[in-house]
């Protein structure tokens, strides 16, 4: 007598796909966004324009006719737009902008003189770094004036365009 065995083996493949949606996620608060000053073709242009889905505002326009490239920020401390740059080659001056109001006040300018250079608002304070002619690469504003940042030695040289 023989005997014959029959093995059968049955392979199952589950193949899982998983899609991920990109999402963009933003409050729900109003944004706003802000042009001011700058240059056409060489000619100074002061004329603050503002795009917002929120409640409307406005901003007068720039105290600073330039074509040297201005910075400004958005200042919560103050809620205010603050503006620095000019064409003084000794002084770099400074205004403020209180949100609602229709007109720009003096603010403490930075301590050295520089162009070109970058501004942002941490909480409480204003950082200026970078730019052609300083003396420090960062200076920061808080409790009222402008001061010496940190040495930072990768930014030594920095120029912001």
């Amino acid at each position: 007598t023989t005997t014959t065995t029959t093995t059968t083996t049955t392979t199952t493949t589950t193949t899982t796909t998983t899609t991920t949606t990109v999402e963009c996620i933003v409050d729900d608060e109003p944004k706003s966004a802000v042009l001011l000053a700058g240059c056409d073709n060489e000619v100074s242009v002061s004329v603050s324009e503002v795009w917002t889905r929120g409640v409307g505002f406005s901003v007068p326009n720039s105290p600073i006719v330039s074509c040297e490239r201005l910075a400004s920020v958005y200042y919560e401390v103050e809620n205010a737009i603050v503006m620095c740059g000019g064409d003084d080659v000794t002084k770099t001056v400074c205004f403020k902008n209180v949100i609602g109001s229709d007109s720009w006040e003096s603010f403490p300018g930075l301590e050295d003189h520089r162009e070109r250079f970058a501004m942002a608002s941490v909480g409480e304070y204003i950082a200026v770094v970078g730019g052609f002619k300083g003396k420090g690469e960062v200076e920061v504003f808080s409790d009222g004036s402008w001061k010496d940042g940190p040495k930072i030695d990768a930014l030594e040289g920095l120029i912001q365009n």
